[in-house]
């Protein structure tokens, strides 16, 4: 079901300005919805667009997941990151605390993206994100 069909109100067929009416409360002349109307239509319209985006497995803007990089707009997985993952998922199904996985990330000299270490609270992120949680 799309955005658009489970908007809050229907879209109106017709919704042209009159003329002689004080320009204003939203109406431009000529225009075919109000502004608040059209703003909103076009919202939908982009976040539908993105919504497509994500599940064709494009990037979208912003930074990539942690364990997969953007290459020509297409998510392609990183091998050094997913060896990561796999750690995290591996030291939390031995019963592992986020503390005890980042303490054993960092003396193992695993570094985050930024060269950092990594903390409780990134470790956990990072798994909330990657759905291992």
């Amino acid at each position: 079901m799309s955005l658009a069909a489970r908007a809050s109100f229907p879209r109106p067929r017709s919704f042209a300005c009159r003329r002689g009416k004080r320009k204003g409360a939203g109406e431009l002349p000529g225009a075919r919805w109000p502004r608040s109307q059209s703003a909103f239509w076009l919202l939908l319209a982009i976040a539908a667009a993105l919504q497509e985006k994500r599940r064709r497995g494009e990037a979208t803007g912003g930074v990539s997941p942690f364990g997969f990089d953007f290459v020509n707009g297409r998510k392609v997985p990183r091998v050094d990151e997913q060896e990561i993952l796999q750690d995290i998922k591996q030291l939390r199904a031995d019963g592992k605390s986020w503390q005890a996985v980042a303490a054993a990330l960092t003396q193992t000299g695993r570094r985050t993206r930024t060269g950092g270490t990594f903390s409780r609270q990134g470790v956990h992120q990072i798994a909330r994100k990657a759905g291992l949680n």
